[in-house]
Formats: C-alpha cells, sequence, structure tokens
C-alpha cells in the first residue's frame, strides 16, 4: 500500500512539474512573438525603469502589443522614488529591423 501511495505522488509531483515547465515555454513564446515586427509603425519606445530617460532612467523600443505590459510594471514604482537629474534619452526614434523593434 505504501508502495502504490509512493507511486503515485511520484506521478502526482511529475505532471506538475511538467505542467510547469509547459507554461514556461508557452509563455515563453508568447513575448518573443509580441516582439516581431512588420514596419517601422509597430514599434513605439516606452519607459523601461521608474524614472524617465529625462531623470537618468532607461527607455528601449518594443512593438506597439507590448506597451501595456510595460506600463503594468511601472504601476510597482514608488511615488517615492529617487530620480536624478541625468539626461539618458538615447533613443530618438523606433524602426523595425530583421523583425526586431530597435531604437535609432
Amino acid at each position: 500500500m505504501k508502495r502504490i501511495k509512493r507511486v503515485i505522488n511520484y506521478k502526482i509531483i511529475s505532471l506538475i512539474i511538467l505542467i510547469v515547465i509547459a507554461i514556461y515555454f508557452i509563455a515563453d513564446k508568447k513575448i518573443e512573438e509580441s516582439s516581431e515586427c512588420q514596419t517601422d509603425s509597430d514599434c513605439v519606445k516606452v519607459q523601461t525603469t521608474c524614472c524617465s530617460c529625462n531623470s537618468g532612467g532607461e527607455e528601449k523600443c518594443v512593438a506597439k502589443k507590448e506597451v501595456e505590459y510595460h506600463e503594468r510594471q511601472l504601476e510597482n514604482c514608488s511615488k517615492d522614488s529617487f530620480c536624478i537629474s541625468m539626461y539618458a534619452c538615447n533613443i530618438k526614434s523606433c524602426g523595425c529591423i530583421n523583425g526586431e523593434c530597435i531604437g535609432k
């Protein structure tokens, strides 16, 4: 009886691990697909840190489909964040090069 319980527990744990791995790869593929672009107009510049690039923060070019994700990430920023007075805006515009959004 103990052996049967051990086998069942092993199968349940294995199934859970497989489900977690599958979810990881599916989520990773969706992120890759969403960063694809066809034309320059598919790409936009987004703020990636709590401080804007005008205040020492970072920016990058992403597909329009990813903008909402980055905006949600910024919701986690504290209202009391300390930003420095350093201009770090390096991206003038975004373009689609070989299916990737790249800063110009």
